[in-house]
């Protein structure tokens, strides 16, 4: 992987603090006028002061504990992003309204649907926003091949050059840059005349160290099948995803 071009995961934390933050000075805005039609926001308000610290601190906790960050932006999917944020965004906002918003003195009940809902799209729109121009550029990474992620393949058959064909074809844009395979013999058809051979099985944790692969799909014959839950707990020990290739029974 390309450091100088790599987006760390941090950027999608400083986009959520910052967006959040311009979401709840205008929801603030917008709220004061609702409150009092004279009054003008207060930047001398200890409740605006406190509440612009800890709101976007919040909603950053709160995208953290549901898993926001914890996966690479290249590994993003971008509808899986705006489904989960609008549900997170959801679940944020009901609990600013009864903590923070609840008690505030208006009678109308046209009121709260109001602020609910206007920090509700407020929240989502601008943090969509910022995760999508990300998300954008880690996409444009990968298609460019600026950055590409080392793929391992365990097996050599033609289950697994299919898979190696496919990749090459149709899904570039994944990133996935095959280093080589691995397979208990030295067989030369299949993925051989693409990738090299670059040990047994019992070479793989060395094999994954030294070629820093990120990525590793197993790819086994029905009579290797036998031996994949075994790789599966050799490789959880590895910081590495894993993808296993399903035969028509397991679809």
């Amino acid at each position: 992987m390309q450091k100088n071009t790599y987006i760390h995961i941090a950027w999608y934390v400083i986009s959520d603090y910052f967006l959040s933050l311009v979401a709840w000075f205008l929801f603030s805005l917008h709220r004061e006028r609702l409150l009092n039609e004279d009054a003008l926001l207060s930047f001398n308000d200890p409740f605006l002061i406190y509440s612009a610290l800890a709101v976007p601190l919040g909603w950053v906790i709160l995208f953290l504990l549901t898993g926001s960050y914890s996966e690479s932006l290249y590994k993003k999917s971008r509808l899986n992003e705006i489904t989960h944020t609008m549900i997170i965004t959801l679940l944020g906002t009901l609990c600013i309204f009864f903590f923070l918003i609840i008690n505030d003195k208006k009678a109308n009940y046209g009121y709260y649907y109001n602020v609910f809902f206007t920090l509700f799209f407020l929240q989502l729109v601008l943090v969509l926003v910022g995760r999508t121009i990300l998300l954008a550029i880690a996409k444009r990474h990968l298609v460019n091949g600026a950055v590409s992620f080392s793929t391992l393949f365990i097996g050599n058959n033609p289950r697994a050059l299919k898979i190696y064909q496919e990749i090459r074809r149709n899904f570039s844009y994944l990133g996935f840059n095959p280093v080589g395979y691995l397979s208990p013999d030295d067989n030369r058809n299949n993925l051989a005349r693409f990738i090299p051979r670059l040990g047994s099985l019992n070479e793989m944790e060395q094999v994954i160290d030294a070629h820093r692969v990120s990525t590793v799909i197993i790819a086994l014959d029905k009579h290797e099948e036998h031996g994949t839950e075994a790789l599966v707990n050799r490789l959880v020990e590895k910081d590495v995803d894993i993808k296993l290739v399903p035969t028509t029974l397991d679809i």
